[in-house]
């Protein structure tokens, strides 16, 4: 079931990467990494980060869209 939390998390992020220049994505993406506890081995590059966000607003379709 979708709750306001989740979906302003994806929109913040989605929002967020958009403004991080391509050289700083790795040091941006670990922080939020560390943030999240997410455990991925090899971190995504900047489009695939912004991918996943857009599969994960196909989810919860009440954030908005970017195209990377």
């Amino acid at each position: 079931m979708k709750n306001e939390n989740e979906d302003s998390v994806i929109q913040q992020l989605l929002i967020e990467v958009q403004d991080v220049p391509e050289e700083d994505f790795n040091k941006w993406y670990e922080k939020k990494r560390k943030i999240f506890n997410t455990g991925v081995k090899k971190p995504p590059t900047k489009q695939e980060f912004i991918k996943y966000l857009n599969y994960a607003s196909a989810i919860f379709p009440a954030d908005k869209i970017f195209n990377g």
